[in-house]
């Protein structure tokens, strides 16, 4: 059942998940489409996050006035607001991010720039409530840099001074998965007015729709994008995984299937906060057969 809807105002809008940053320059949302998108909103009781990549015109504030939203982007965009999430990245200058201690922050890595996390979680000391660290392409981890990885986590964890950090805090909390469930829980609009799995599936593909907003939402195959189709994930319990369906596509073919590498990350990490019941294995796949 869907509980929230993504609106893209702008094809160039930054990532804020595991997707590439699109080009510049790319298509803007008419307010005509998104007055279908409010009104497929309001309709449908869903809450609103919003991509952007410059502030919004006064009319299309307006509009979007009508739903209960967040804008999700850069600082530029997101700084009016406790509510609203920015988007940094593990290279900025992290220093001069005003932020503000009741905040969300989205915090973009890849693997080879996760040494410095735990210096850029103390350049941000103060200036969050929750950060969620997203490793771009953590199908890249392999056997040989767990180690730096733990490492990593270890020292990221002794800067945490009891704030959220996702990598550190989310599995002990949780007490069942919370994947990002694209295509069951969400889905995303995009500036031609059709309806994608992710704004992933959009700048992968932009054919690749599932409906628009005149004709509605058809998810082909939608059973394999829930946890009961995924016959490793179901019986995994590194709940704090995301379990990014785009990703998994784009490694294995299949929306359902991670890599080796991402469950490998969402092992460590999972170890990591459980160390009193760590799993014998890094990748689930290797139970079968046993």
């Amino acid at each position: 059942m869907l509980r929230y809807l993504i609106i893209m105002l702008d094809a160039s809008a930054p990532s804020f998940c595991y997707y590439p940053d699109p080009s510049s320059g790319g298509r803007k949302m008419p307010l005509e489409v998104l007055r279908k998108a409010v009104y497929f909103a309001q309709t449908h009781a869903l809450g609103v996050n919003v991509l952007c990549s410059d502030p919004p015109e006064k009319e299309i504030l307006q509009e979007l006035d009508r739903i209960n939203h967040i804008f999700i982007g850069p600082s530029s965009v997101t700084s009016d607001s406790v509510w609203n999430v920015p988007v940094l990245n593990i290279g900025d200058n992290l220093s001069v991010f005003p932020g503000n201690p009741d905040k969300n922050i989205i915090l973009r890595s890849d693997v080879a720039s996760l040494p410095k996390l735990p210096e850029a979680v103390s350049a941000l000391k103060g200036k969050f409530l929750r950060l969620n660290v997203i490793i771009t392409d953590e199908w890249k981890m392999t056997p040989e840099l767990v180690t730096v990885f733990q490492r990593i986590l270890e020292q990221t964890g002794r800067l945490a001074d009891g704030r959220q950090i996702n990598l550190i805090t989310d599995r002990a909390m949780l007490s069942k998965p919370s994947h990002c469930e694209a295509g069951v829980k969400h889905l995303t609009v995009a500036p031609d007015g059709r309806f994608y799995i992710c704004p992933g599936f959009f700048h992968e593909n932009p054919e690749d729709s599932c409906g628009s907003l005149d004709e509605g939402v058809s998810v082909p195959l939608e059973e394999l994008y829930r946890l009961e189709c995924a016959p490793i994930c179901r019986e995994c319990d590194a709940w704090q995984c995301k379990r990014c369906v785009w990703m998994n596509r784009k490694r294995t073919l299949e929306v359902n299937t991670p890599s080796r590498g991402q469950c490998i990350t969402s092992h460590v990490v999972r170890n990591y906060a459980l160390k009193d019941s760590p799993t014998p294995y890094l990748d689930p796949f290797e139970l079968i057969g046993r």
